[in-house]
């Protein structure tokens, strides 16, 4: 899930070993019960950094980012509320970032994966 505000996008850094901790990476997470890929998406960007969103497109469909995932469903929403509060378990911190910042995170290798700046690439 991407949230995109004045022409940024929310990026999260990783707090769990497991999961690259340190680099910046999507709000992502798990489906939980019923609730589809959207709800998901809404859920996990609140529970991580606070920001209620509203989900405006899917813009990707990464098949296997990294080991132990199946795909990765992107979508670009826009905040509709909420107050910056990440979640500490998971989430180091959680900034807005331009297309050219994220752009020169992944060439100093500050980034969980190629699929971040590739999905960015791919829309309008």
């Amino acid at each position: 899930m991407s949230s995109k505000e004045n022409d940024k996008f929310l990026l999260v850094q990783e707090n769990i070993p497991a999961f690259r901790a340190g680099l910046w990476n999507w709000v992502q997470g798990v489906i939980d019960g019923d609730e589809n890929e959207e709800e998901a998406g809404v859920r996990e960007a609140e529970e991580e950094t606070g920001f209620k969103v509203e989900i405006d497109r899917k813009i990707a469909t990464i098949s296997v980012p990294f080991p132990g995932t199946k795909e990765i469903h992107v979508y670009l929403g826009h905040r509709t509320g909420g107050r910056s509060r990440v979640n500490e378990g998971e989430i180091q911190d959680a900034r807005w970032f331009t297309f050219r910042q994220i752009e020169n995170m992944y060439m100093h290798k500050q980034l969980a994966g190629k699929w971040i700046i590739e999905a960015l690439r791919s829309f309008d």
